[in-house]
């Protein structure tokens, strides 16, 4: 098993949810319809954190932490490459 940990600042939880979704993802359910943050789909699994803020500049900023798991290492970089560029954003 190959892991792979991102700290993304910026972007709401429910957006990177959105992505992984996009992504073919499948949330774990919990029970009745909620979700534990887990996902998976037939590459790859991936936990997504609880949503954070830290305080840049006087304004709040949203974290989330997202662990990836592959089975194969060689899935990493195609998965984390199409990820990368859904959460890519350029300032204005």
């Amino acid at each position: 098993m190959y892991q792979e940990k991102l700290e993304i600042r910026g972007i709401r939880r429910h957006e990177i949810v959105h992505y992984l979704l996009q992504m073919g993802a499948k949330p774990v359910p919990l029970q009745q319809g909620e979700s534990t943050g887990h996902y998976v789909s037939d590459l790859w699994q991936c936990q997504v954190s609880e949503e954070t803020f830290v305080t840049v500049m006087r304004s709040n900023v949203p974290q989330v932490k997202v662990s990836f798991t592959f089975r194969d290492p060689n899935d990493s970089k195609t998965v984390l490459n199409k990820f990368r560029l859904k959460i890519w954003r350029a300032g204005a």
